[in-house]
């Protein structure tokens, strides 16, 4: 693959990464609460989700995975669940402090990170479109394409978390927006469990 085709790749995945949506505010919330050590945790679980979608892609079970109606039912209702709920849990925990309603547990923050990137449309859909796309049928692209989103992804994760995590410690961040920023980040996962079971959904009408 020649170096100008990488940089078109390499662009459109940064867009991609640092386009506004569930994994973003979910790092951008967990930054504004519990510092930079939330904001990096959330960061590194959803590195590991696309990690796992990476792995999936460069061994061919992603496609087979897609091509599993039962599997695609349980996926849906069951993330679309519990990113529901974590989105619930996010918005209706405002009066108790935005500190408490943001999970301080490493291995909380993870989870987290790792389930709203794993089931998120843009890691999960246009991701593997993306590498399909540009890859265009040569041989072995994609796995050093997957590989350079993979970096793509770290770099993007974890100057979100790094950067929000010094504005706020810097008194930039008052109360208000931090809640706001949390109960925004709530909506969009509530919006994304709607995305995601919605395919089930239509497909009993």
């Amino acid at each position: 693959m020649a170096f100008e085709a990488w940089i078109p790749f390499i662009f459109s995945a940064l867009l991609l990464l640092a386009a506004p949506g569930p994994t973003i505010l979910a790092i951008v919330a967990a930054s504004a609460s519990a510092g930079a050590r939330g904001g990096v945790a959330v960061a590194c679980g959803s590195l590991c989700a696309v990690l796992v979608i990476t792995v999936l892609i460069t061994s061919g079970l992603y496609a087979r995975l897609l091509a599993l109606p039962s599997a695609a039912d349980v996926l849906h209702w069951a993330g679309g669940a519990f990113v529901a709920w974590l989105g619930i849990k996010l918005i209706t925990r405002g009066s108790t402090g935005v500190r408490k309603a943001i999970p301080t547990r490493s291995d909380s923050l993870l989870l987290q990170g790792f389930t709203t990137t794993l089931l998120n449309p843009k890691i999960a859909l246009a991701y593997p479109s993306m590498i399909a796309a540009y890859a265009n049928g040569t041989d072995g692209a994609a796995a050093p394409m997957a590989s350079i989103f993979t970096l793509c992804a770290a770099m993007v994760y974890g100057a979100v978390a790094l950067i929000t995590a010094a504005t706020a410690a810097n008194n930039l961040f008052t109360t208000r927006t931090a809640r706001v920023l949390r109960v925004a980040a709530g909506i969009v996962m509530i919006g994304l469990a709607i995305r995601i079971v919605w395919p089930s959904i239509a497909g009993f009408l």
